[in-house]
This record gives structure tokens, C-alpha cells and sequence, in this order.
């Protein structure tokens, strides 16, 4: 069981509605899609997409495999796997935290992680990105948002009901 920060954004994700609140369309936006569109320009035309943090799919995942790509999806909401799993029967999906799964070395052409990897905290990013490159065949590409300012006293918070 996720302990801390994990636990939070696990409860959080499997008793909220993300898709409903945020993700109401299943097409990415302007923004999304010329950051994938670039992200496809460098892969092979089909390529293998680890997607860490990937929600139920949507709209990352479905934009992707349109375009070609083999994706793999990584999250820790069993819910939101079973939607993805519903939204895209083509791809392939894992229940885990990213940061700790053990993969393949040089397995994908591409990692996304959108609006995923600040739910890590800053001190494992490093580690995190380390296993990343590793995940990549040579020459791969790494496409992820992350947060705008350390986050330790907004963590400490939500960890300590404040």
C-alpha cells in the first residue's frame, strides 16, 4: 500500500472524478498536441510509448495511438486503469507507482508524463530521471511537465491536515 504523499494521490484519484473535472474532452489540447506532435517527429513511425502517470488514458494515450505508437500505460488509480483499459483496449497498462517500477533497460522509443511526475517528491526526481534515460533506446525522447516551484511545504501540509 502507497504510504504518505502516494497514499493521498492514490485515495484522491480513485475517489475523485479527474475525468469529469479535468479531462472532459478525450482530444489533448493545442499545446498537448504540438508537444506530442514534436515528440512524434523524432520517434520511429511506430513507436513504443511508456506513459508514466497515465490516467485513464486520455486524452495522451488515445492521441498517441492514433498516431501510430504502441503505448504502455503506468498508474496507480485501479480506477483510472479500468477506464483506460476501456478507452484503448490496444494499449497496454500497468497498476504501479512509476518512480518504483522495474522495467526493461532500452525498452521505449519515447517516455511521456503529463501532470504526473510532481505527485513524486523533489528529492527522488533525480533517481526518477536516471531510470528514464535507462528506459530509452538510444536516441530517445522524454516529454514531461513538472511543477513550477519546490512543493515540500504544500506536501508537509496536505501530510499533516493544515
Amino acid at each position: 500500500m502507497p504510504r504518505g504523499i502516494r497514499k493521498i494521490v492514490r485515495d484522491g484519484y480513485e475517489l475523485g472524478d479527474y475525468p469529469g473535472v479535468f479531462r472532459r474532452s478525450g482530444a489533448p489540447n493545442e499545446r498537448e498536441r504540438q508537444f506530442l506532435d514534436r515528440l512524434l517527429s523524432f520517434c520511429p513511425t511506430t513507436p513504443k510509448v511508456l506513459d508514466m502517470g497515465c490516467g485513464t488514458g486520455l486524452p495522451i494515450d488515445r492521441y498517441l495511438t492514433d498516431h501510430g505508437a504502441d503505448v504502455t500505460g503506468v498508474d496507480v488509480s485501479p480506477k483510472h486503469l479500468a477506464l483506460a483499459r476501456a478507452n484503448l483496449p490496444a494499449a497496454s497498462y500497468i497498476e504501479g507507482d512509476f518512480s518504483r517500477l522495474a522495467l526493461p533497460k532500452g525498452s521505449f522509443d519515447a517516455v511521456v508524463s503529463v501532470h504526473a511526475i510532481f505527485h513524486i517528491p523533489r528529492a527522488e526526481h533525480g533517481e526518477l530521471f536516471a531510470k528514464i534515460a535507462r528506459l530509452l533506446r538510444e536516441g530517445g525522447i522524454f516529454l514531461a511537465t513538472l511543477g513550477t516551484s519546490d512543493c515540500d511545504q504544500a506536501m508537509r501540509n496536505i501530510t499533516s491536515g493544515s
